[in-house]
């Protein structure tokens, strides 16, 4: 096999690091102030935590609420010696660490083995990734930089770190086991002895947090994974399950490329690749391990689980066009790679002429789509060169030197018009989240969560299916989720669909009316109406109307926001249901 051309390696190391971080920094400016619901749960554990009630979200409860026990316990430590009000902007400048701590473990898993380009692509789409900027405020992000540099330190021999931060991932959430598990097989597979201390330091920590867990809750993993199944069950809120989940989230990025297979053919291209550039096999395999454990076990699809697929989206949209290199330097797939070559150009430019034009028009940009636009103008140019070096009339002579400097010459091309095209839709791509309707959302969750812990006494129960911001805001009242995040016992109402009974059930002191609540009634037997009678009401003014006597017999408006109403329990019947003992 003939070498590749030779570059400067610390020159490519330099750029790769100044690309990686004006990337990164740059994403983290635009999603500053950017947060969700499910992010402010694991904060109200932190702080509780912080002030002695133990790692829970209502004081007093047994309850595992949060599915990040040592992300909480890290904001805990911070809130205890700095108060609660900087933790968001913490959880921020995290997020933003993982994002950059990511895309350099990328780069130097590529930098290790002399695939500079391959990690500097890999790690750039990463950063640029919408399922990563997405997840900002959450412990997605820093669990996956502590998994990959994890995985980058096993290529340098450095095992032991490695399986430190591999248990620091798995500590931080215990999903992270999957990638301990692969790293710990990569350590001794490319060590080639038995690793005594690194097997030690990831069982023990395991085990020891794993009797943590069931010391303090009476379970191991969270039940809320138990929850998020059933919520696929009964299809709650229309919540879908993941592997719909995230076909639907990617499909949406992608756009036209999802639906005409090209897609799929580039990634059985990268398949082989793969095998021939092993190195990205831990990584490879951990994204995989992600993605099929939480299909096969149906969990609900909430889009920061989107994240570790898209690092295998990453790193096949990194190695693709280098690994197309390495296979154009390789005389003897010469003859086999001719034909297979020109038929994937017949394919690409009857998909071109079909519908691939339609694409720029909607200026979407996600690794799959790059990845697989760059493999299909790397295998035309191959195939052209290297049918005219076939040609006795011709007197040109493709060298493997030709074919990689071509190879790198095209994937800067492409990459440059795909991202001048997502520049011009960036205001509803990348930074979506950020739009007026979501901030709106936050800040009136913000003002309702005020006037609870202002108005209500503490200890006081309200009935709401966000609980995040609100019990925030709100950190004296406890609060009753339908949806089971709260209490197992309510998994079978949100199993059968009827989630709302839960708040019935609770008789709460003050229910939040909004539509992510009414939203629960959509297209189903609901408890405010007759039996076997569907509601197809799917706004609040619709609800309000066809409420039963539940909801007016024993509260009344007290709080009103635009949309968004605060129902308190009727004062004469409080005092009635106290003296009865209810």
């Amino acid at each position: 096999m003939a070498r590749l051309p030779q570059f400067d390696s610390a020159r490519i190391d330099r750029f790769a690091w100044v690309i990686l971080t004006v990337a990164c920094v740059g994403i983290a400016f635009a999603m500053r102030g950017y947060t969700f619901d499910d992010a402010y749960i694991t904060f109200r554990a932190a702080r509780n935590f912080a002030d002695g009630h133990g790692l829970v979200f209502n004081p007093g409860e047994r309850y595992q609420t949060t599915s990040a026990p040592g992300y909480a316990l890290l904001l805990a430590a911070f809130c205890r010696v700095f108060g609660p009000g900087p933790v968001p902007g913490l959880a921020t400048l995290l997020s933003a660490t993982g994002l950059l701590g990511g895309a350099t473990a990328l780069y130097e898993i590529g930098r290790s083995r002399n695939s500079r380009i391959a990690g500097l692509l890999a790690g750039l789409f990463f950063a640029l990734s919408l399922s990563n900027s997405a997840a900002f405020t959450n412990e997605t992000l820093p669990q996956v930089a502590l998994i990959l540099w994890g995985f980058a330190l096993i290529l340098r021999g450095n095992t032991l770190a490695s399986s430190w931060l591999l248990l620091a991932a798995t500590l931080m959430r215990p999903d992270g086991l999957m990638a301990a598990a692969i790293g710990l097989v990569a350590m001794h597979y490319v060590a080639k002895r038995l690793l005594w201390r690194e097997t030690a330091i990831l069982v023990c920590g395991i085990g020891l947090a794993a009797l943590a867990l069931y010391l303090s809750f009476g379970y191991i993993l969270p039940t809320t994974m138990e929850a998020k199944q059933a919520q696929v069950i009964g299809r709650e809120g229309q919540i879908t399950p993941f592997l719909e989940g995230l076909s639907g989230f990617f499909r949406t990025a992608t756009g036209y490329y999802s639906e005409s297979g090209f897609v799929q053919l580039a990634g059985l291209f990268f398949c082989v690749l793969l095998m021939l550039n092993r190195y990205w096999l831990p990584v490879a395999a951990w994204a995989t391990c992600h993605l099929v454990f939480y299909a096969y076990h149906r969990i609900a699809f909430y889009h920061w689980y989107a994240v570790a697929p898209g690092v295998g989206l990453s790193v096949a949209a990194g190695l693709l066009p280098t690994g197309t290199a390495r296979l154009g330097t390789s005389g003897a797939l010469h003859r086999a790679l001719v034909p297979l070559t020109w038929l994937l150009v017949v394919g690409f430019i009857g998909w071109l002429v079909m519908e691939g034009f339609d694409y720029f028009r909607f200026g979407q940009f996600v690794p799959a789509t790059l990845a697989a636009s760059i493999a299909a103008a790397l295998v035309a140019a191959y195939a052209c060169f290297r049918f005219a070096s076939l040609l006795p009339t011709l007197a040109l002579r493709v060298t493997p030197e030709m074919v990689t400097k071509l190879t790198y010459a095209v994937a800067a091309v492409w990459t440059a018009v795909f991202a001048l095209a997502e520049f011009r839709q960036v205001g509803t791509s990348i930074l979506a989240g950020r739009d007026a309707a979501h901030s709106d959302k936050i800040a009136l969750y913000q003002s309702v969560g005020r006037w609870l812990d202002t108005h209500l006494p503490p200890g006081s129960r309200v009935g709401y299916s966000e609980i995040g911001i609100v019990g925030w805001e709100a950190p004296h009242i406890s609060f009753i989720d339908p949806l089971g995040l709260g209490s197992p016992h309510m998994l079978s109402n949100v199993r059968r669909g009827r989630a709302l009974q839960n708040i019935v059930d609770a008789n709460p002191d003050a229910v939040i009316i909004y539509p992510p609540l009414t939203g629960l009634m959509r297209d189903r037997p609901s408890t405010f109406f007759p039996p076997n009678q569907t509601t197809p009401y799917t706004n609040f003014q619709a609800y309000l109307a066809g409420m039963t006597d539940w909801l007016h017999g024993k509260y009344h408006v007290e709080y009103r926001d635009g949309p968004c109403e605060v129902w308190v329990r009727n004062r004469q019947q409080s005092a009635d249901e106290s003296t009865s003992g209810g």
